[in-house]
């Protein structure tokens, strides 16, 4: 689980690296804007708005969720209940940082606030987010937030590992 999740840290970053490295070299196609389009109205209309009610114009059936975090959430009907669920108990707002295009692949660096409406506290987090598209309609995600950060906010500690490991614990095991 571990080592997935550093991987998918890794993969993300470097596809931004990439993107970022790509983006200026070409113009992009008309479908690669079209892919764009598609991220900015799905932040605006189904994040930032929270409906929940749109989540078909943007998200195929047939998605993928490659968020190591959430294993429990790998697909479409999965991914749509755990917004339903979380959509009513907070308000979102995500702002685009960049957004970047290379063939069927989108990245989006982002800031986000989210404000439970039980506590009324914010908190601020930021990730990448590299989106798949076909046929206009999100087929695959790879999430990276800085969930730590956001951890730290709401009052988690960081607790440092006893200085002599249990031996079951030697060796990443």
């Amino acid at each position: 689980m571990k080592r997935k999740l550093v991987l998918g840290i890794v993969a993300s970053l470097l596809l931004v690296v990439v993107f970022m490295f790509t983006a200026g070299t070409s113009a992009l196609t008309p479908t690669e804007e079209a892919n764009k389009a598609v991220i900015r109205d799905c932040v605006a209309k189904f994040w930032n708005a929270g409906n929940v009610d749109v989540i078909g114009e943007f998200y195929s059936t047939d998605l993928i969720n490659h968020d190591p975090t959430r294993p429990l959430i790998t697909n479409f009907e999965e991914f749509k209940a755990s917004k339903i669920t979380g959509f009513p108990k907070s308000s979102i707002t995500v702002t685009i940082v960049y957004l970047i295009a290379e063939g069927d692949l989108v990245a989006k660096l982002f800031t986000s606030v989210v404000t439970p409406k039980a506590t009324g506290i914010s908190r601020t987090g930021a990730g990448c987010t590299v989106y798949q598209l076909k046929d206009g309609l999100i087929i695959g995600i790879w999430p990276n937030r800085d969930d730590l950060g956001t951890k730290l906010q709401l009052g988690w500690t960081l607790v440092p590992p006893p200085a002599d490991p249990p031996a079951d614990r030697i060796g990443g095991r």
